[in-house]
């Protein structure tokens, strides 16, 4: 699911904490560096760097999770998001427990992202955060982590 943060109350009724993340989403700002976590919601502020690449120079991989929803939101900046079923694409690895995560390969569709944006992704989803989009090379986001 992607949309605007001012859209997203239409999709509160799909998840019981997916009220109190929006609105933790909206009010950060662009000068927020705080992580948060309670025991139903973990947000993580991150600053990528936006890469089609892997540090080694390989395409990059799509991720899912079993554990948990993701919500991937844009503070600042731009970049594309990839996402695709995992029945759509092949298994890389096995999948991590520990870590709650498994990688898989395959054609990457680029969505365009900007501020306020966000991307909410289940288990079912393989996805590639902070692509490159041509706009910006440093972009400020917020991670969600609520357990199923």
């Amino acid at each position: 699911i992607k949309c605007n943060i001012k859209n997203c109350e239409r999709y509160e009724i799909l998840h019981p904490h997916f009220q109190k993340a929006f609105s933790m989403l909206a009010s950060l700002s662009a000068d927020c560096s705080e992580n948060y976590e309670d025991e139903d919601i973990k947000i993580l502020i991150n600053h990528p760097v936006t890469s089609d690449t892997s540090p080694d120079g390989s395409p990059r991989l799509y991720e899912a999770h079993r554990e948990y929803i993701d919500i991937h939101y844009i503070i600042e900046g731009s970049a594309s998001f990839a996402c695709a079923d995992t029945s759509e694409l092949s298994a890389i690895t096995e999948y991590n427990l520990k870590d709650d995560y498994q990688l898989f390969s395959g054609d990457i569709v680029k969505h365009e992202m900007k501020a306020c944006d966000l991307c909410i992704v289940y288990p079912e989803d393989g996805h590639i955060p902070s692509m490159c989009n041509g706009n910006s090379k440093k972009i400020k986001t917020a991670v969600v982590k609520i357990r199923l």
